[in-house]
């Protein structure tokens, strides 16, 4: 009989959020994109998953992605917009293009349309 080590997803959420801080995230996105990798694996992707994380921290540590990117809004159009994110994690930034498309539907009275919030200098989420 296989027997199968499993790890708490809580320990493995704080460890890699702790390689995400040494590699020079801030701790609220250190734990944002932590939060992806344990999730993908909770869901059964782990090719999406923590074993990822080796992968990130090496493409922060070379400067390939910026760990303290500002993404600003190069187009902004009311419920169309922009964001430059400036060679941030994905995820960071995916997860603000999400929450600014939102504030716009509801700003603009978008309820029954699409707001697009487009990324561009962003590193994908995940490797292929």
């Amino acid at each position: 009989m296989v027997t199968v080590a499993r790890i708490d997803p809580d320990r493995l959420l704080t460890f890699a959020t702790a390689v995400y801080v040494a590699a020079g995230l801030r701790e609220p996105d250190a734990r944002l994109c932590a939060d992806t990798l344990v999730q993908a694996d909770l869901w059964g992707h782990q090719s999406h998953g923590v074993m990822r994380l080796s992968w990130y921290a090496a493409r922060l540590k070379a400067g390939v992605c910026e760990p303290k990117a500002k993404p600003e809004f190069v187009v902004d159009a009311g419920g169309l917009a922009l964001i430059d994110g400036h060679d941030g994690m994905g995820q960071m930034l995916t997860a603000r293009a999400a929450q600014e498309a939102v504030r716009r539907a509801k700003t603009h009275a978008l309820r029954r349309s699409a707001c697009a919030i487009p990324i561009t200098s962003a590193p994908p989420c995940t490797s292929r």
